[in-house]
């Protein structure tokens, strides 16, 4: 009776780890497997440390071989690594989990000034879903040769007066002018 009961016991212990959902899965890089509405992608491989970039629901976490770890209530165990793809064992036991599209993990940028690649001729964006830098060149237009200036140039005018020719308006000036085309 008391093996009975133990062994009841020791059921009602492990329930939980048994209600616990396990998959061991073959995931390529941006791809992703469901496991209790809880999306898990793979990210990146490191085939020469054995490591692995997990998003979990948006939460990102990096795994390493034969190590379990816990990534937003997912137990992952990575089993083996090559050039573009991971074999995953995951254990979940999430009963409130809701699917996330994991698009964040997988943003190259945030922002604009992520993006600065020191080049003046493109305009540097941070764009789409997930992010990625766009870099779009710049129309560039050749400079016109600058207009001459031309010389400044000093012009003078001198008006001279006109003679004046016909009669004299002063009695001095007619007897002058008598006088003088008397000698001419």
């Amino acid at each position: 009776m008391k093996i009975a009961i133990f062994a009841l016991f020791l059921v009602f212990l492990l329930a939980p780890s048994i209600e616990a959902r396990t998959i061991t899965e073959e995931v390529q890089v941006g791809n992703s497997v469901i496991i209790e509405n809880q999306k898990v992608s793979l990210v990146e491989v490191n085939t020469k440390d054995d490591k692995a970039i997990i998003c979990v629901n948006g939460a990102k976490g990096i795994i390493s071989r034969d190590v379990d770890r816990t990534i937003n209530n997912v137990m992952v165990e990575l089993r083996s690594v090559s050039s573009n793809s991971a074999k995953l064992r995951l254990e979940s036991n999430c009963d409130d989990c809701i699917e996330n599209d994991n698009s964040i993990c997988f943003n190259e940028c945030i922002l604009n000034s992520d993006c600065n690649d020191k080049n003046e001729t493109t305009i540097d964006q941070c764009l789409g879903t997930p992010k990625k830098c766009v870099y779009n060149e710049i129309e560039v237009i050749e400079e016109l040769p600058q207009p001459v200036q031309p010389e400044e140039i000093n012009i003078s005018l001198i008006f001279k007066e006109p003679k004046k020719e016909g009669r004299p308006s002063s009695l001095l000036a007619i007897i002058l002018n008598f006088i003088s085309n008397l000698f001419n």
